[in-house]
């Protein structure tokens, strides 16, 4: 084998595993993106891209924190002044007191 064909070998085996990757990172943000979900579930909470805020300052113009870290609009976010949560993403009548 050549170098030629040894390196169009190597250029489809990688582009493989950069498909097998993305596939795999597509299922992980999803499965992340559902467990924020469930852990923040008050009705307030929305993704960014699915109320098409997509950066930093649309996120703060329409008065809402992010929950999450990562690109602004693959996050969740909450509105800062819901009369259920307090823009935390978890209603008042989920949260418990811990006392020491």
């Amino acid at each position: 084998m050549d170098r030629k064909e040894r390196i169009n070998e190597l250029k489809e085996e990688s582009h493989k595993l950069l498909l097998q990757r993305d596939k795999v990172h597509d299922e992980l943000s999803k499965l992340e993106r559902d467990l924020s979900f469930e852990n923040h579930p008050c009705t307030c909470v929305k993704l960014n891209r699915d109320i098409e805020i997509y950066n930093m300052g649309e996120q703060e113009r329409r008065k809402r924190r992010g929950i999450g870290f990562g690109l602004v609009a693959e996050t969740l976010s909450a509105l800062m002044f819901c009369p259920e949560c307090e823009g935390t993403g978890i209603p008042k009548t989920c949260q418990v007191t811990v006392r020491h």
